[in-house]
């Protein structure tokens, strides 16, 4: 984690797309006025890297970027790429805003697919959108028979341990590649009569990750595949981030281990007893504030003075933004619920406690 300097965050997302470099453009005309002029230098000089590597630096197959970079005393460059887009937005920060990759990691996340059919197989890692084929495995063909033919039993006995051998094959290749990546879904892909016998072998471990299944052929491209099976995975997604609002609004309505609203949360993740971050897509606080004495940080909107110590000089944060970079910080899940009115009524963002703290007077929070 970066922490605040002197010198401003330049943040630079961008969806790499046929006009990438005119939204690039827009958007470092609309916020270079923020900019101070000792600091103007420094601005520009950033700006030319991040045109080096949107210049010469690409890699085939990117669809995003962001870059998070710093001058001054405690400088940094960290440009990251991707393989799925990212919103165009070039902003001013005191440290680096992490919520467009907080949404792209839950909106694409990691998973595996195992495409079978009856003749091969491929094993594809999807990580944020880059799909990467990781294991080709061909069915094992007829043993010969050295000039004798094939009784049917023989054949039908031979037919199945090479099946077997296929599946096994599989299954043994599929484990390796969701434990080394430590993957925690999984979809499978192809033909259905494929898909049954390899479904039927897997181990406990690997079945219970299983998200879904899509029907393939051994001549799709991995990029369509990946394509194809991020609907089964987003599906996924959805019902899981609606089962954890299920959870939360039981914790509230019992007065469990639960807290609502954005004074609350930002409290709970201030100190390190939230376990996981629930937010609406939807989800826009507005400006918490940032005592210049003290450093606390507030998140009411219009505070007459900083309770801690009593300044009025106070300045203005993201603080969806804060509370993403306190949950990062205190390895709290945060979840991103995409569904319209799912986490309305407790104002659009939620905690679900690591212990119950009893407040009686605890209301619902703007």
């Amino acid at each position: 984690f970066v922490e605040e300097s002197d010198a401003p965050v330049v943040n630079c997302c961008l969806n790499v797309g046929s006009r990438y470099r005119k939204a690039f453009n827009d958007q470092v005309r609309a916020v270079k006025s923020r900019i101070e002029p000792k600091m103007q230098a420094e601005f520009w000089e950033i700006l030319g890297r991040i045109e080096v590597v949107l210049g010469t630096d690409l890699r085939s197959g990117t669809r995003g970027v962001a870059v998070f970079a710093r001058g001054g005393t405690h400088p940094f460059f960290r440009p990251l790429q991707f393989g799925a887009p990212l919103p165009n937005r070039v902003t001013i920060s005191r440290t680096p805003q992490l919520y467009p990759l907080v949404e792209l990691r839950d909106n694409y996340y990691r998973y595996v697919v195992l495409l079978s059919t009856e003749e091969s197989a491929r094993i594809l890692e999807i990580d944020v959108g880059t799909v990467k084929e990781t294991f080709r495995i061909a069915r094992p063909g007829l043993r010969r028979r050295d000039g004798r033919e094939w009784t049917r039993d023989h054949l039908q006995s031979h037919t199945q341990a090479r099946l077997q051998q296929f599946v096994h094959e599989q299954v043994r290749l599929l484990d390796q590649a969701v434990t080394s990546g430590d993957y925690r879904h999984l979809v499978l892909a192809g033909d259905p009569r494929a898909i049954a016998h390899v479904h039927k072998a897997l181990p406990r471990h690997l079945r219970g990750i299983v998200i879904g299944t899509v029907r393939a052929s051994d001549k799709d491209r991995s990029p369509d595949l990946g394509e194809a099976t991020l609907a089964a995975f987003e599906a996924h997604k959805e019902t899981e981030s609606l089962s954890v609002v299920e959870q939360f609004g039981y914790e509230i309505g019992t007065r469990g281990a639960a807290v609502q609203g954005t004074v609350e949360c930002f409290r709970a993740l201030q100190g390190s007893n939230a376990r996981t971050l629930i937010l609406s897509q939807a989800y826009d606080p507005g400006p918490g504030h940032a005592c210049r004495a003290c450093n606390g940080i507030l998140p009411e909107r219009r505070p007459r003075a900083c309770p801690a110590c009593g300044r009025t000089d106070l300045r203005p944060i993201d603080i969806r933004e804060e509370m993403v970079r306190m949950a990062e910080r205190n390895r709290c899940a945060i979840e991103i619920v995409k569904s319209s009115g799912a986490m309305t009524p407790y104002g659009g963002v939620g905690c679900l406690l690591r212990y119950f703290t009893p407040e009686p007077d605890r209301k619902p929070a703007a």
